[in-house]
């Protein structure tokens, strides 16, 4: 697990990374509404053993960002993923990751009290986007509760400094990775379908 995220720094991703939406900030410098995401996918790119593909990425998009105080930051996912905010001093681990129930979205961040969007995209009534206003400088640790063991950390600075952009998504990756799921899930089933008749029967 790596450590908390004010412990390590590193840039905002790019290049290989593919956000599932499209970023948007809008509205005058206080009172920007910043669009991140909680999932990401590499470009499609050659395969081990051949064709080619992407990976999803237990990440952040992006890992880091910075706003000014009164700016809301709107995550959206596309996959199956938390967005939690935690009281200081208070760990990942010490909440179960399904059953801590959603609180927060739309309100304005208090940090001694816990902001969890719930799980995103499990099913009919489950969330696909969370938001919350930061009215107060400081630095704020997020989560993935379900990923955060395999590091799907975040920090959000606010601060007068100007904020940070966050990426562009390229033009028509939403379609594209649509057409890759379709492709991947039929290709699977076809693997499937073959290897069955191949297997001698018991």
């Amino acid at each position: 697990m790596r450590p908390p995220p004010s412990c390590w720094s590193r840039s905002t991703p790019s290049g290989g990374l593919v956000p599932m939406g499209r970023p948007q900030k809008r509205g005058s410098a206080g009172s920007k509404t910043w669009t991140a995401f909680a999932d990401a996918t590499t470009q499609v790119e050659p395969m081990p053993g051949g064709g080619s593909g992407y990976l999803e990425l237990l990440e952040f998009i992006p890992a880091e960002l910075s706003v000014a105080p009164g700016d809301t930051v709107s995550w959206s996912a596309n996959a199956v993923h938390t967005v939690t905010f935690l009281p200081e001093g208070e760990g990942p681990d010490s909440y179960d990751r399904f059953a801590t129930p959603p609180s927060g979205d739309g309100t304005q961040y208090d940090p001694s009290m816990v902001a969890n969007s719930g799980v995103f995209n499990v099913g009919p009534g489950s969330p696909a986007t969370f938001s919350l206003t930061f009215p107060d400088e400081g630095t704020y640790a997020f989560y993935c509760l379900l990923h955060a063991n395999l590091g799907q950390l975040g920090e959000l600075k606010v601060s007068d400094l100007p904020p940070t952009d966050v990426p562009s998504a390229p033009a028509g990756s939403g379609a594209q990775l649509g057409i890759l799921l379709a492709a991947a899930a039929l290709g699977g089933a076809t693997w499937l379908w073959h290897r069955r008749r191949a297997m001698p029967d018991a």
